[in-house]
């Protein structure tokens, strides 16, 4: 998929579409970018949270229905951020998407406590995604984080 046209036609300044179906297409093309679909479909960008280690199987997947892969910077800020950016190249809308692509695999009652005091937003004092990308999870108090990466290279090992 080409986003920087999608992009592109999505914030012409003439274009027909509603603000709502721009913003709703917009969110969807984060999703695809960041591997929403699946678990371990963007490992690289996938972090766990020290809770939610307990629930997964040999393999690194998630077991039942304890925990949840959640954005770290939600997809509305970054679908803000491309409303807010205008006519892109494929550097600027890479660096855009790329902030929205780290996930966290937390437990149930961690997304809770997120959501409880941030669910679509950073908080409040946050300048920048980049640089305060754990803001939400030190405001809910979900410190222990590892890459998801580095915890499945530990259990390989003999």
């Amino acid at each position: 998929m080409d986003y920087v046209k999608v992009v592109a036609l999505l914030n012409t300044p003439d274009t027909t579409l509603h603000e709502d179906t721009r913003r709703e297409i917009l969110y969807k093309l984060v999703e695809i970018y960041s591997g929403r679909r699946g678990y371990l479909s963007n490992l690289s960008n996938t972090w766990i949270t020290e809770d939610a280690i307990p629930f997964l199987d040999e393999h690194g997947n998630p077991r039942g229905d304890k925990t949840i892969k959640e954005h770290v910077v939600p997809i509305s800020l970054m679908v803000d951020a491309l409303l807010r950016a205008g006519p892109v190249d494929e550097g600027g809308l890479k660096q855009i998407l790329d902030q929205g692509r780290t996930v966290c695999i937390v437990t149930t009652e961690e997304d809770g406590r997120l959501n409880a005091h941030h669910r679509s937003r950073m908080p409040e004092g946050t300048v920048d995604f980049k640089t305060e990308l754990w803001a939400r999870y030190d405001s809910a108090g979900i410190s222990q984080r590892y890459p998801l990466l580095d915890l499945l290279e530990i259990r390989r090992k003999p």
